[in-house]
């Protein structure tokens, strides 16, 4: 998801900001700063949001996918790359 650059964060009410009175403010503070988006990242938001309310607050595992992360985990030779070696390995599979 797209991170607020900073004129999106100057466009967000003092409110919404600096604390709130009432649960409600804070949700008519964000939709006037959502309505300041563009329309993709409004799109984005939205999915956010959707995502969040029906309960998909992160990634979902199949027990096969959950257990191979685990072997990885538990793995003790395996090798570590750097940044550096893991863009240019994702570079070469993209070209």
């Amino acid at each position: 998801m797209k991170s607020l650059t900073f004129q999106t964060v100057t466009n967000i009410p003092n409110a919404f900001r600096f604390g709130y009175n009432s649960p409600m403010n804070k949700i008519d503070d964000a939709w006037a700063v959502l309505k300041t988006l563009s329309p993709r990242e409004q799109e984005l938001a939205a999915e956010a949001i959707l995502d969040y309310a029906a309960g998909a607050n992160g990634l979902e595992l199949s027990t096969d996918q959950a257990a191979e992360v685990q072997r990885r985990i538990d793995d003790q030779d395996a090798k570590a790359m750097t940044t550096a070696e893991l863009r240019a390995r994702l570079q070469k599979l993209i070209s």
